[in-house]
């Protein structure tokens, strides 16, 4: 995650703007925040990963941590927000008509 902070932080425009040298480098005794890590784990910071990876940056393998990053990303959406209309689908409320958030959560907790 260092690593990303430091290319995006000398970046004149940044791909992941909300994350600051905090969440990179959290002091000793501070309070943890949900906040951090929902700004670590944002779908920004999935697309910075995979960026990252294509240009050869990061190794190939880092594909497996921005489909973490983004499953992730998914999972607080579900839980985050309960209007009927929003532009991710995750963040819409749970009802008939959409069944985005049941059949995600399935799965991701198949049992």
């Amino acid at each position: 995650m260092s690593q990303l902070y430091d290319f995006d932080s000398k970046l004149p425009i940044m791909i992941a703007p909300k994350l600051t040298q905090k969440h990179v480098k959290l002091p000793p005794f501070s309070n943890l925040r949900v906040k951090y890590a929902t700004n670590v784990l944002s779908h920004s910071v999935a697309a910075h990963i995979t960026t990252m990876a294509h240009l050869g940056s990061l190794p190939k393998e880092a594909v497996h941590s921005e489909q973490f990053v983004e499953k992730m990303d998914r999972l607080f959406n579900c839980f985050k927000n309960s209007h009927f209309t929003n532009s991710k689908k995750m963040k819409y409320a749970m009802s008939e008509k959409y069944d985005y958030k049941r059949r995600f959560l399935k799965i991701c907790y198949p049992g």
